[in-house]
């Protein structure tokens, strides 16, 4: 069967779906830019070397030098579960236990994609790698099909784009001039281009203008938009440094193996770089509710608790600590408190809000 002839060309670039941060709705498609060119053969692109097409790239492997194991895990499934993907297997990692994530989401191709996350943790920190099943090249190659069928197309040429060649889809529909989609695929992590003529009727379709996704790259984008990272270093701010974050169910699961507590726990991960030494009084860490009152953390023995709580304390120059107060169940805006100065009594005071992850 010929391949139609392109009295011009329509080229989209690739779109990264969604994942929070990128991609173009389906309902808006993105600019496309038209050149009059002459009719040519989808381009074949040549490859440096000779490696596995599809090798993964360890380009967006989270690395933090000062992530604890605990925090990886449950940054890690909130990342996944937050892209949309619905986690069906996970085994937490420890110092001495590579953890491992399981998801998989229905893809926008019409395919279904699983994805891997594997957390490393020692003492050099931990080390997040991800990985997709399926590439932005072969979503693209399902994607343009679909295209095609759902405008009334039947496909007559169907040859899938690699790293190592260009791919074409061509297709027929009575009553209509024959259309096809070239589909180039760069050595360049992430570029892939759908070419089509100016006048296809294909770009009437929304599927044609369909995001794509990359998980690897959403995920390192996700995690690392955490604003109040608890494993971000502090060494170099010369002052005391409060993180505090109240757990969701999700959290529970990671850290205490159950989704459902009768408390609701608070991460605090509190670090000194000043030569000073600071005295952690527990109970002068409140939390806010919707009217502004300060909820005390419940004493131990009061309700029980998954873990031993945070007690009063010294925090010296250059240490860190890091534990749970529990407070009662309830919707918080964030959390005020102080640390007293040991040497004069004179008291640091934080104050922080709580925003939607």
């Amino acid at each position: 069967m010929p391949t139609p002839k392109l009295k011009g060309r329509v080229v989209i670039g690739l779109c990264l779906a969604g994942m929070l941060t990128f991609g173009c709705a389906p309902s808006e498609p993105p600019e496309v830019s038209l050149q009059q060119t002459e009719p040519e053969e989808p381009e074949t692109v040549q490859m440096a070397t000779d490696p596995a097409p599809l090798e993964p790239t360890d380009e967006y492997d989270v690395i933090d030098p000062d992530m604890s194991c605990e925090d990886a895990n449950r940054f890690s499934v909130r990342t996944v579960e937050r892209l949309g993907y619905e986690v069906t297997a996970f085994t937490p990692a420890s110092d001495d236990t590579q953890g491992v994530i399981a998801a998989k989401q229905m893809g926008r191709w019409g395919g279904e994609e699983g994805v891997s996350v594997t957390i490393a943790c020692g003492p050099n920190g931990v080390r997040i790698a991800t990985r997709s099943d399926v590439t932005p090249c072969e979503q693209a190659n399902m994607a343009m099909r679909r295209a095609l069928e759902s405008s009334g197309f039947t496909i007559t040429t169907y040859t899938p784009a690699s790293l190592i060649k260009a791919g074409l889809i061509a297709g027929e529909k009575e009553g209509a001039e024959p259309t096809s989609i070239t589909i180039t695929c760069y050595i360049e992590r992430n570029r892939v281009e759908m070419d089509t003529s100016e006048d296809s009727p294909i770009l009437g379709n929304v599927a044609f203008y369909q995001a794509l996704s990359d998980f690897q790259l959403g995920f390192f984008t996700a995690f690392n938009k955490l604003e109040e990272r608890l494993a971000r270093n502090p060494a170099d701010q010369d002052r005391l440094y409060v993180a505090l974050r109240p757990l969701n169910v999700v959290d529970n699961q990671v850290v205490f193996g159950t989704r459902e507590l009768a408390v609701l726990p608070l991460k605090v991960n509190i670090s000194n770089p000043t030569r000073q030494t600071y005295l952690l009084e527990t109970q002068r860490i409140m939390l806010l509710d919707a009217a502004g009152k300060r909820v005390k953390p419940i004493s131990e023995g009061e309700s029980p608790f998954p873990a031993p709580p945070l007690t009063d304390r010294p925090v010296g120059p250059g240490a860190s600590i890091q534990g749970y107060l529990y407070y009662p169940l309830g919707t918080y805006t964030g959390a005020r408190g102080s640390l007293a100065d040991q040497r004069n009594q004179e008291r640091e005071g934080f104050s922080v809000e709580f925003k939607a992850w």
